[in-house]
């Protein structure tokens, strides 16, 4: 376990995830997704990069599951590694983006990133534009909820795909038409 499963929990962590600070439970380290087998291999993967077992748990509110811990060194590792992510951003903290917040339409033949915050976005677009993939960006907006979009289609979704450190069972195999 290295760099790449490092920036890859970055990526997923500011897809996905939560970092907090509460003045009564301490550090917060928190990932929700609606996968059970995605949170298993996640909580397992951050104990083997960091050390540290995170709890496992169904959140019965939003139907999803939930990877936990209140440890202040992971906490602090994961900021420290988020950090170095948003200096050089990678095909794996890209793909831990995309697991967290992408999409395949396979009807349309398009890939979709979407998020909230423009740096994430930006971050996005800086990769896409340093390995030469054409991308649309577009603000999308629901009463007083704004987020951003990124779309690349067919060719170019297919070679975004082909650098990408994926490892959501999401993608699959529809991934291939």
């Amino acid at each position: 376990m290295g760099l790449a499963d490092r920036m890859y929990i970055a990526g997923v962590v500011l897809g996905d995830g939560m970092l907090a600070h509460h003045r009564r439970r301490g550090y917060e380290v928190k990932i929700t997704d609606k996968s059970e087998a995605y949170i298993r291999y996640l909580a397992e993967l951050v104990y083997q990069t960091y050390g540290v077992r995170p709890r496992v748990s169904k959140d019965s509110r939003r139907n999803a599951w939930r990877l936990r811990s209140f440890r202040k060194a992971l906490y602090e590792a994961i900021l420290e590694d988020i950090r170095a992510a948003k200096q050089n951003p990678d095909r794996h903290v890209v793909g831990g983006l995309y697991d967290a917040e992408g999409y395949w339409n396979p009807h349309k033949k398009k890939l979709t990133f979407t998020n909230k915050d423009a740096d994430v976005i930006t971050l996005v677009q800086q990769f896409l534009s340093q390995n030469s993939i054409q991308y649309t960006t577009y603000e999308r907006k629901k009463g007083v909820h704004r987020w951003y979009v990124v779309e690349t289609h067919t060719a170019q979704a297919r070679r975004l795909l082909s650098i990408l450190d994926l490892r959501h069972p999401k993608w699959g195999t529809s991934l291939y038409y």
